[in-house]
C-alpha cells in the first residue's frame, strides 16, 4: 500500500502526521492479527516499545466476546430445547455475518450508539429472548472494540517508530492532503 520510506522520509511523514497534512492507517483485521500473532518480545526488541498491556487488552476483549456468544448459545439450548437445533446455527451464522460486515467500518461512538437501543429492545423482550439478544449484541460490541483498539494502538506505534513502520510498511496506508 505505502511505498517504502527511508528514515529521513519517515521523519518528514511524522512531521506531516503531527500537522495533519498526512494520515496513516492500517486495517482493523490486520491490527488484530498483529496483536494476536506477534509477540511482545519481538516488538520490544525491534522498536524498544512494549505492547504487552495493549496485547492483553485486545486478547481480553476478544475472549469476552467469545464467552458472551457462547453463553448466548448455551442459554438458547437451555431455553428452547429442540428448537435450539435450528436457532443455534442461525445465531452463529448471523453473528459471523454481522462481524464480517462491520469489523472494518464504524467508530466507537457509532458502535456504542447502536448498542444502546439494541440493549433497550433486549430489556423489553421476554427474559429468555432478552438475555440471548443481550449476549449477542454485547458480544459483537466487545469484538468490535477489540478491533478498534488494536487499530488505534498499531497506528500509534507505527506513527511513532520507524522500525514498526519498516516492519509493516506493506500494510500501512499513508494519505496526504493536496495543498
Amino acid at each position: 500500500m505505502a511505498e517504502y520510506l527511508t528514515k529521513d522520509e519517515y521523519k518528514v511523514l511524522q512531521s506531516d502526521l503531527s500537522t495533519g497534512i498526512a494520515g496513516l492507517s492500517v486495517t482493523r483485521n490486520m491490527a488484530r492479527q498483529f496483536f494476536i500473532n506477534v509477540s511482545n518480545r519481538n516488538v520490544r526488541d525491534l522498536t524498544g516499545v512494549s505492547v504487552l498491556g495493549k496485547k492483553i487488552l485486545v486478547h481480553v476483549l476478544l475472549f469476552i466476546a467469545l464467552i458472551l456468544i457462547t453463553a448466548g448459545l448455551v442459554l438458547t439450548a437451555k431455553e428452547f430445547g429442540w428448537a435450539a437445533a435450528l436457532a443455534i446455527p442461525l445465531i452463529g451464522i448471523f453473528w459471523t455475518i454481522i462481524i464480517g460486515f462491520t469489523t472494518e467500518s464504524g467508530s466507537m461512538l457509532l458502535t456504542t450508539v447502536i448498542l444502546i437501543p439494541c440493549l433497550l429492545i433486549a430489556f423489553f423482550l421476554p427474559v429468555a429472548y432478552g438475555w440471548i439478544l443481550g449476549n449477542f449484541v454485547v458480544s459483537i460490541y466487545f469484538y468490535r472494540l477489540a478491533h478498534i483498539f488494536a487499530q488505534n494502538f498499531l497506528t500509534t506505534l507505527i506513527s511513532s517508530s520507524y522500525d514498526a513502520y519498516d516492519m509493516l510498511n506493506e500494510q500501512v496506508k499513508v494519505t496526504r492532503d493536496a495543498l
